[in-house]
């Protein structure tokens, strides 16, 4: 009799012993696979699901009660903290997460509005919801904020330029290419002397971009002018304000006009209209990710097009992947390429009767 005692006892100790890491490593899948299937997460193939419940019943494993009903009480949230929630690109990568991921899980949308400090803030109150993902696009170049997320890697995803700082998920736009390709295009139309119309350029995207006009004049030669760049706020009324005080002087004023966003293509494009000022005859204006409307302008608007429908759904991927449990990390690169339509044409404009 003691000794049916002991072995019970013996048994219901092991079974004691027995967590999701051992049900895990059974299985061979990992420790978030195994917990979201107990958490019947709709991420999870069925079969996944009764896969694990058969193991957890055969090992004899009862999940722990109090943490089933913390997890069952958790936000199920993604958490998006982007810069520029106007930039059309951006409104298509929150749609297509909306419609793929709700109602299972609601989005949080934080705009930090190219500030450190607001970015900060937005992380600090993602990290305290535990939300299941963190879409992040960084304020500045090595962002400090970053450091908080270091023990987030598993369900972080960098958006934007490459970044070095953290190893984790990402969504890399190469716009060193998107700021040379602009450049090349006016460099080749004879537009030496460009107005530079964008964000920060601590913003690492715009600093990317920077380096890429930078990279174009040095191929021809020739030494861009920093004195042109107008950090300018990305609407369309700022980037009016800065190319009209820029036409008061029909002689001195930029012959070309390169934007980080067709935003601000139409805010130059208003500025000319008033100032009487003809494009692409007397002025040429480069846009910038191809905006849905940038063709039904007059005349339509040259561009940059980045691939916002492959964007948007590489981060919809990212983001099952993660609430799969995937454990490798994985980064999608994407490439802009130049639209050429009739807003840039060859500079016409002549200094003692010598083409510039």
């Amino acid at each position: 009799m003691d000794c049916m005692k002991e072995n019970r006892q013996e048994k219901m100790a092991g079974r004691a012993n027995i967590t999701i890491k051992t049900v895990a490593k059974e299985l061979g899948l990992s420790f978030s696979t195994v917990s979201k299937a107990l958490n019947d997460n709709p991420m999870i193939k069925d079969s996944t699901k009764q896969l694990v419940r058969a193991k957890c019943s055969e090992l004899g494993y009862t999940p722990n009660a109090m943490a089933r009903k913390l997890r069952q009480n958790a936000n199920k949230n993604i958490a998006v903290i982007f810069n520029d929630l106007q930039n059309p690109i951006l409104t298509k990568i929150f749609d297509d997460i909306a419609i793929q991921m709700q109602p299972d899980y609601s989005i949080v949308i934080c705009d930090s509005q190219f500030d450190s400090k607001m970015e900060k803030a937005h992380i600090q109150t993602t990290l305290e919801n535990r939300s299941d993902i963190i879409l992040l696009e960084p304020t500045i170049i090595d962002d400090p904020n970053l450091k908080l997320l270091q023990h987030s890697c598993d369900r972080l995803i960098l958006f934007g330029a490459p970044n070095n700082e953290i190893c984790c998920n990402g969504i890399r736009i190469d716009y060193e290419l998107g700021g040379y390709l602009s450049t090349l295009e006016m460099l080749e139309n004879k537009h030496t002397d460009n107005a530079v119309f964008c964000v920060s350029r601590n913003f690492p995207s715009a600093a990317a971009f920077l380096n890429g006009i930078r990279k174009a004049y040095s191929e021809f030669g020739l030494t861009f002018n920093e004195e042109r760049i107008f950090d300018v706020d990305s609407t369309e009324k700022a980037a009016f304000r800065q190319a009209s005080a820029l036409m008061q002087d029909k002689d001195a004023m930029p012959t070309g006009y390169i934007t980080f966003c067709d935003v601000y293509a139409a805010g130059i494009y208003k500025a000319a209209a008033r100032n009487d000022i003809r494009i692409p005859d007397d002025i040429s204006v480069m846009g910038h990710d191809n905006y849905p409307l940038s063709d039904l302008v007059y005349p339509a608007l040259t561009t940059i097009n980045i691939p916002s429908d492959r964007i948007a759904e590489s981060c919809v991927r990212l983001i099952k992947n993660i609430l799969n449990g995937a454990e490798s990390t994985i980064c999608y690169s994407f490439e802009p390429t130049l639209i050429r339509r009739n807003s840039v044409s060859m500079n016409k404009r002549t200094k003692e009767g010598i083409q510039i």
